[in-house]
């Protein structure tokens, strides 16, 4: 279109008559590479202009004299500095030509007149260590295998399925929304629901789901997107046998650990102290100097060592207990006396005055303390479970503490939730029944954890807490 006027860009440096950097020797030792277009001011076009007059249509280079003022605007990037329109090849009056333009980043090539271009971030990228060339962070920290949960999170990256957005499906949905504010603010959508039937209503292919694992597990067969959950509990039974393993699943660790502790202790001590007795007599206006026991010198054997287990035991040391645990390898861990192996369960169950079960929910573990393990226990013991209903064989257990096998019992979790009105155990002599509240899963003690993992799972770093399928935690 020869008729037609364009309109080019042109720096100002807001000092009249300010005298621009020659491109003969100061132009190299200015830019060290001689005259180079900067990347990093856009005023590089107020240079001293060249003798070739600027082609039509091209950007015109040089500092504007007062005469466009209506074309005059503040730049939107350096507020001290301005710039203006003006018409290609209008400079051409007597003084030197001007040069054509060059854009501070990329090429000319299609470059829309006027459009200053930012200069590109860079990205810093770690080197990798010898031993780590080649591999995907995330398949590092597992066993070989491209199905490996470990080993996902880099193929989601490489097949461009990384989802910002977040699905949170518990009843207390909307309790976690102040909580990860911060995360809102910096790009992700979160939905909330609070039932397995509105998670389908509001789904929007959304990748990653922090919920409930038996409301998770309820529609995750309908959620292909999905490559991350979050569970809100310590247990994810409810959701290792749908048989679908394509997609990252962290737990719950070192959050209940103090909850879980505080119950413990407080019906061990209650116990001890007879509390319930002291109560009787009090109703019956009594005064009952009987004396108390006390926890100190005692043995307190923990099934399970984990993040829960290591806190108990760290508790229990306070109060001058003896710590002996059981795991499935047996290996030392702080806190411990003394770690039995899996297979030596009745060695430990013979030398515990007090036990606590905090094992997950596995195939090894289920009915792990029946009929024959339950004789095996101290007549004065004291059972506390805490861990996974399964774990205990709960008709055995009635029919231990009739016949007066352990001195008693105290269950926060069962088989069935809610327990049966007609369940032995309502009845059973010296046992205490809760409705699983020794560990509840807080809004703002999840919301942390997920926040933390979220971030690594923007980044393409390894998740804290992942559950490894095969051993079910």
């Amino acid at each position: 279109m020869a008729g037609r006027a364009l309109l080019d860009c042109v720096v100002l440096s807001g000092q009249r008559g300010a005298r621009a950097h020659p491109r003969g020797a100061g132009g190299r030792r200015h830019h060290g590479r001689g005259a180079q277009p900067s990347r990093r001011y856009p005023d590089h076009a107020a240079r001293r202009p060249s003798r070739r007059p600027g082609r039509a249509g091209g950007l015109d280079r040089a500092v504007v004299r007062p005469g466009w003022p209506d074309r005059i605007r503040p730049h939107p990037l350096l507020p001290d500095r301005q710039f203006c329109l003006r018409p290609a090849g209008s400079l051409q009056d007597g003084h030197r030509a001007t040069r054509r333009h060059r854009c501070a980043v990329g090429q000319q090539r299609g470059a829309v007149p006027g459009r200053w271009r930012p200069r590109r971030r860079r990205v810093a990228r770690r080197r990798a260590r010898r031993g780590d060339r080649g591999r995907d962070a995330n398949a590092r920290a597992g066993p070989a295998g491209e199905d490996h949960p470990r080993g996902l999170l880099g193929g989601a990256f490489a097949a461009g399925i990384m989802s910002r957005n977040v699905l949170i499906l518990t009843p207390d949905a909307d309790e976690y929304l102040p909580w990860l504010a911060a995360l809102a603010g910096g790009g992700a959508r979160l939905r909330t629901a609070v039932s397995a039937r509105q998670a389908l209503e509001v789904y929007a292919g959304e990748g990653v789901v922090l919920g409930r694992p038996d409301l998770v597990a309820a529609v995750l067969q309908r959620m292909p997107a999905v490559r991350w959950v979050q569970s809100t509990w310590a247990g994810v039974a409810p959701l290792l046998g749908l048989g679908r393993r394509d997609y990252l699943l962290t737990g719950v660790r070192e959050v209940f650990g103090a909850q879980m502790a505080e119950y413990v202790f407080g019906h061990l001590l209650a116990h001890e102290l007879r509390l319930a007795e002291r109560r009787e007599r009090q109703h019956r206006r009594e005064w009952w100097t009987a004396d108390s026991g006390g926890l100190e010198g005692k043995s307190l054997g923990i099934l399970g060592t984990g993040s829960i287990g290591r806190h108990i035991a760290r508790v229990a040391a306070a109060f001058g207990l003896r710590v002996i645990g059981l795991s499935r390898s047996g290996r030392a861990c702080a806190g411990f006396e003394q770690v039995w192996p899996a297979g030596a369960l009745v060695e430990l169950l013979g030398g515990a005055d007090y036990l606590v079960c905090a094992l997950p929910d596995t195939p090894e573990t289920r009915h792990l303390l029946n009929e024959r393990s339950l004789r095996a226990l101290r007549p004065r013991c004291i059972l506390v479970n805490i861990g996974r209903g399964n774990l205990v064989d709960e008709a055995a257990l009635a029919a231990a503490l009739r016949r007066g096998d352990l001195a008693g019992a105290v269950l926060d979790v069962f088989e069935r939730e809610p327990l049966a009105a007609d369940s032995p155990l309502w009845d059973a002599p010296n046992l205490t029944v809760t409705a699983h509240v020794a560990g509840r899963s807080r809004p703002r003690d999840i919301a942390g954890l997920f926040a933390e993992n979220y971030n690594r799972y923007l980044a393409g770093e390894t998740l804290r807490h992942l559950v490894d399928f095969e051993c079910g935690y």
